[in-house]
């Protein structure tokens, strides 16, 4: 399955940290990483993920846990 998942990070000074170990651990199913700083608190992260359904399926779950994290995906068959 090949899918664009973006990240919105609120209070991104605060949660960045914690969100970077989710996506290193994660990092196999990256094929890319694209990320806006708009100068604020806010950050925008798009991934080109790929991989089988049950690990994307986990890596959103474990992203959506983080705190400060909105997610939004666009999946391709």
């Amino acid at each position: 399955m090949e899918e664009i998942i973006a990240l919105k990070l609120s209070k991104r000074r605060k949660n960045a940290q914690k969100l970077q170990k989710v996506l290193t651990g994660f990092g196999s199913l990256i094929k890319t990483r694209i990320g806006f700083n708009r100068g604020g608190e806010t950050g925008v992260i798009l991934l080109d993920v790929e991989g089988n359904d049950s690990a994307i399926k986990e890596f959103k779950k474990r992203i959506s846990k983080e705190r400060g994290v909105e997610i939004t995906e666009i999946s391709f068959d």
